[in-house]
């Protein structure tokens, strides 16, 4: 129950049961929490606020909160939000844990957000209109602190060694939102920046991501990458039924590390200790160094795993794909679990079939180092013909640091055929320092392309401005005239 000033909005957790005027000119606010939650989750903001009011296809309220002076904020800060909430009651299966939702900014704000009870508050930094929203956007820190509504405030975790049954949970269940609003490219880009935040981790110490001290590498993205993992080793449909038994049978409750492996015993069948033991309860990631050969119609793979080993990191057990793609266009592949310190997978190659290129998990299902040497020309056909971005990336990022014949026209000719900024981007920052004709070619497509981060590479990478093209650069910042003399 507050009384304040009644220029100003007040919002509290839970239901607004009364909004009282008092004889005195205040008024009263009156909010009430409708199931337990842990006290870290109390929140009051006051301030003078407009709202946008909202509706989820389940009939949740949704409150938007905005300054009065800024309504050009609402719509490009909550561009998704009611998407995002239809989403994730979906695909989590469980209804939304609370009677509404309410969203507000708020000045000097230490982190990004707070996934209070029912009330997210977030640093009035992510604040934006239609132009700002091209350099930051709230999509992602929107969607995380949803998801807390169910993982961090639905169940709450017992301890801080269990933190990551927050975290990893939010930031996993974010990074599939971005899937939906930004695209797979997008989604595979965000997966394989986790990766390698995690593998530089790992170059501090050694603590796995159940661990009160692990950080935020594991705890955020490290654990999100996890759980993706875990989606793919036991398929999304049940991942999400074994999702839905463990929040429902710890609604409004503590859980710990040992709730979700029993869960996933208990609503599938399923022995994931393994799992457990490799990824959540014991520290590093698998470095594997691969060779490939082709001895007549068979083809052989021999991986090692090259990690160092202690009572803190293990061998590693995982399913993982191999791919053969032919110049034909047919592709073989095979998925083995890679569980020893060293092993050697052959495969058949059908007669006639001459082979393109060879993948070690495409699309970086497994997070990992890797060493894989290959044949330039080998990397050629990956950059150009790989189903998965990040394959094609990879390609581009060995083949960039090779001298060969037409290394130029080829980029070139990637850069035209490519839609994903992360290429492009690697593309610009080879060619664009060159400063010849390639590079002015490069520059104009780079100022033109659709994609603001593609436009931001070009400025990053310039070393001079071609004087032709300096319209197009000026036309970055609105600017239709030089203001000086160049």
């Amino acid at each position: 129950i507050v009384e304040f000033d009644a220029d100003y909005k007040v919002l509290s957790n839970g239901v607004k049961l009364k909004e009282r005027k008092l004889k005195n000119g205040n008024i009263q606010w009156h909010y009430k929490i409708s199931n337990p939650h842990s006290s870290y989750l109390i929140m009051l903001g006051i301030g003078k606020y407009e709202i946008a009011e909202k509706k989820s296809k389940s009939g949740v309220p949704l409150n938007l909160y905005y300054y009065e002076d800024e309504p050009g904020s609402m719509e490009a800060t909550y561009k998704f939000s009611e998407r995002m909430f239809n989403f994730f009651e979906k695909e989590i299966g469980v209804a939304y844990p609370w009677e509404s939702y309410s969203q507000i900014p708020v000045q000097n704000f230490m982190y990004g957000a707070m996934e209070n009870t029912t009330a997210t508050i977030f640093g009035d930094f992510y604040l934006v209109n239609e132009r700002s929203y091209l350099d930051k956007n709230y999509v992602r820190v929107d969607a995380h602190e949803l998801a807390h509504q169910w993982f961090g405030d639905m169940i709450t975790a017992r301890s801080g060694t269990h933190h990551w049954l927050q975290e990893s949970f939010a930031t996993h269940y974010d990074m599939m939102y971005q899937n939906e609003a930004f695209g797979k490219d997008h989604f595979d880009w965000v997966r394989r920046d986790y990766n390698d935040q995690a593998i530089a981790e790992t170059t501090k110490d050694l603590k796995p991501v159940a661990h009160s001290a692990a950080g935020t590498v594991r705890h955020y993205p490290k654990g999100a990458f996890v759980l993706q993992m875990l989606k793919d080793v036991v398929g999304r449909d049940q991942f999400n039924v074994a999702i839905k038994y463990y929040l429902e049978k710890h609604a409004y409750s503590n859980v710990d590390t040992d709730d979700l492996l029993v869960a996933f015993h208990e609503s599938l069948g399923l022995s994931l200790n393994w799992f457990w033991e490799e990824w959540i309860y014991k520290g590093g990631e698998p470095s594997y160094k691969v060779d490939f050969e082709q001895k007549g119609t068979l083809a052989y793979f021999d991986v090692k795993q090259v990690q160092k080993q202690n009572n803190l990191v293990g061998l590693f057990d995982m399913p993982i794909t191999f791919t053969i793609q032919f110049k034909g266009g047919s592709a073989l592949n095979k998925t083995v679990r890679i569980d020893k310190q060293s092993q050697r997978l052959s495969i058949n190659i059908p007669e006639g079939e001459e082979i393109s290129f060879v993948l070690f998990d495409p699309n970086n299902r497994v997070m990992k180092s890797v060493d894989f040497n290959k044949s330039q020309e080998m990397l050629l056909a990956q950059a150009a013909g790989a189903e998965h971005m990040l394959d094609r990336y990879d390609a581009i990022v060995a083949l960039s640091t090779m001298e060969f014949e037409g290394k130029e026209v080829f980029f070139m000719e990637r850069f035209e055929k490519e839609t994903f900024h992360g290429i492009k981007s690697e593309i610009i920052t080879l060619i664009l320092p060159l400063l010849n004709e390639n590079s002015s070619k490069l520059a104009a497509l780079g100022i033109n392309d659709s994609d603001v981060k593609v436009r931001k590479a070009v400025l990053n990478n310039t070393l001079r401005i071609p004087v032709n093209l300096e319209p197009e650069y000026l036309s970055l910042i609105h600017i239709s005239e030089p203001t000086r003399p160049y």
